[in-house]
């Protein structure tokens, strides 16, 4: 199964909160505009892959890519590198098997970690060691 690249569409409850659509492209606070790079969207077309073959799931859904805020002042999001998917609706076996399938197929330069709420991906060719950009 082919599975659809979805970037999130907020809620209306997510929008009065002030969260916003993922998006590739972002304007920072500094006025500069940030988009996500080729290896950002290498990364979205394995993550797309991986949801279909292995999950066989219609579509994945991004929640960010260079878009909203992150506690990590250094995070890879803001240089266009991270992107993060979300997970609230794979079982916890679906969810350990797309982490491991993911590595895998992403391979060496990139990282994907779990979160609380989400699953964190990024291209970072030293690799995440003691600050990850999250």
């Amino acid at each position: 199964m082919k599975a659809q690249l979805r970037l999130y569409q907020p809620t209306r409850q997510a929008m009065a909160q002030g969260r916003v659509p993922a998006t590739l492209w972002a304007r920072r606070e500094s006025g500069v505009w940030v988009h996500a790079s080729s290896y950002c969207l290498r990364g979205l077309e394995v993550t797309r892959a991986v949801w279909g073959a292995t999950l066989g799931r219609s579509y994945v859904v991004i929640t960010s890519v260079v878009d909203g805020r992150h506690t990590n002042p250094k995070s890879d999001h803001y240089l266009g590198n991270a992107w993060d998917i979300r997970k609230r609706d794979l079982r916890v076996p679906e969810r350990r098997l797309a982490l491991q399938r993911l590595r895998e197929e992403l391979g060496e330069g990139y990282y994907v970690i779990e979160e609380r709420t989400h699953f964190h991906a990024a291209w970072r060719p030293q690799g995440p060691a003691a600050e990850l950009g999250a």
